[in-house]
């Protein structure tokens, strides 16, 4: 009898998107994928583990802040988080209230892997109306004067 025909699985990938969680900054909430990968100059480590190039911080309240951006890395190349963004989740896991290694671990990944954050972006501040700055013929002219303070 002739061997049996190999059976074949197909691999498939099922997509859950993430789910939406209510602001806590009064931002809206939106998905950032980004692509893990050592930053410019940086080797992978022992490890072998790489994230995205951000630092954050905890609140008293759990909340985790994004702190800064490296500039080569690809969170700030992708222009769509900023430092004072507050992170929800990654990949899918709620980061609130879980401690720094805990977020890391779920942020890090091998090079080329996808990670997955739910950010929110807190509305900027309402700044001042500031004045036209002058014209380059108001200054030529000697018509643009500085403003005096006031008197203390």
């Amino acid at each position: 009898a002739p061997p049996p025909a190999p059976a074949y699985v197909a691999a498939q990938q099922i997509l859950v998107a993430p789910q939406m969680p209510e602001p806590v900054k009064g931002g809206t909430p939106h998905i950032v994928s980004l692509t893990r990968a050592p930053l410019q100059g940086m080797q992978v480590p022992p490890d072998g583990l790489v994230g995205v190039g951000f630092s954050f911080e905890t609140q008293t309240d759990g909340i985790q802040i994004v702190s800064t951006l490296a500039p080569t890395g690809k969170a700030a190349e992708s222009g769509q988080m900023f430092a004072g963004d507050v992170l929800h989740s990654v990949d899918g896991a709620a980061v609130r209230g879980l401690a720094t290694a805990g977020v890391i671990k779920l942020v890090k990944g091998k090079p080329g892997s996808v990670v997955t954050l739910v950010l929110e972006t807190p509305p900027a501040a309402p700044q001042a109306p500031q004045p036209p700055p002058p014209t380059y013929s108001q200054v030529q002219s000697g018509q643009f004067l500085l403003p005096t303070p006031p008197p203390p």
